[in-house]
């Protein structure tokens, strides 16, 4: 007897004692069977007979729930492109094509699909948030060698490119134009000589009130960072930035949502990190 045979008889069976007792609890309790499945298989007994009693996968092959392919075509096209996590790609899609989705749908898709992991040296590590005007790249024309920091948009941004070859035949007309380049050079160096500065602050709290007084210069407009990703600029645990975060808002320094803050008071942010013991 196949094993679809010997569950079909098993069904029957509990049914023909049901139909003989006239007592469904009774049956139920003595076949260790919930009432629930005996009235679904009853019912479907009554329907199709015995092959209503075949047993039937309990997940169907596509949901009439689930998101439509075009939409799944996006996500993974943001992932492998531009290796976007699931928050990025869920307030991409929102922002530029009107598509409302959840990040942990998103997060199904990427591993539904073996992409949830990033390939190795493909991981993105946020250590600065750049300033409206800023330049990015100036080393290039200087030193001829490829820039080794990458730029990651998280909010609406204008980007001015500048070609190399551009550059040389304005510095070819006038040679003041590496000295500006110098400049810009310097001023960046400068930069980064404060990101290390704030790193070196003792107390986590005060290191975070760092971290996010750079992000007031996006103005009073909400920036996608998550907890993890303040930590890593911080280097601090995402306990560390919760309890922070939490402060602040209590303060009315900031306000804290879903993997994004809104500094109200970058003054406030900028004394507390600046104060000593």
């Amino acid at each position: 007897m196949s094993k679809v045979r010997r569950e079909i008889t098993r069904k029957l069976r509990i049914l023909q004692h049901a139909e003989e007792t006239g007592d469904v609890s009774k049956t139920c309790r003595y076949f260790g069977v919930g009432r629930s499945s005996f009235y679904r298989w009853q019912t479907a007994y009554r329907k199709h007979g015995d092959a209503g009693l075949v047993n039937r996968p309990p997940i169907p092959k596509w949901h009439a729930n689930r998101t439509p392919v075009e939409i799944e075509e996006k996500v993974l096209h943001l992932r492998s492109k531009h290796h976007l996590g699931p928050m990025r790609i869920v307030w991409y899609l929102a922002r530029y094509h009107g598509i409302k989705i959840s990040d942990a749908t998103v997060s199904r898709m990427l591993k539904r699909n073996g992409v949830n992991r990033l390939p190795r040296g493909t991981r993105l590590r946020k250590v600065h948030m750049g300033r409206p005007g800023g330049w990015t790249g100036e080393g290039c024309f200087l030193t001829r060698r490829p820039r080794r920091l990458g730029l990651h948009c998280i909010l609406d941004t204008w980007l001015f490119h500048v070609p190399l070859n551009v550059l040389d035949e304005m510095a070819a007309k006038d040679p003041n134009v590496i000295r500006y380049i110098s400049q810009i050079l310097l001023l960046n160096s400068d930069m980064l000589v404060h990101v290390v500065h704030d790193l070196q602050i003792p107390q986590a709290e005060r290191r975070i009130a760092a971290i996010l007084w750079r992000t007031a210069f996006h103005g009073n407009q909400a920036v996608p960072l998550s907890q993890e990703e303040i930590g890593a600029m911080s280097n601090t645990s995402r306990k560390q930035v919760n309890a922070a975060l939490r402060k602040f808002a209590e303060l009315g320094w900031l306000t804290a949502s879903y993997r994004q803050v809104t500094v109200e008071n970058a003054a406030a942010l900028n004394a507390f990190a600046k104060e000593e013991d």
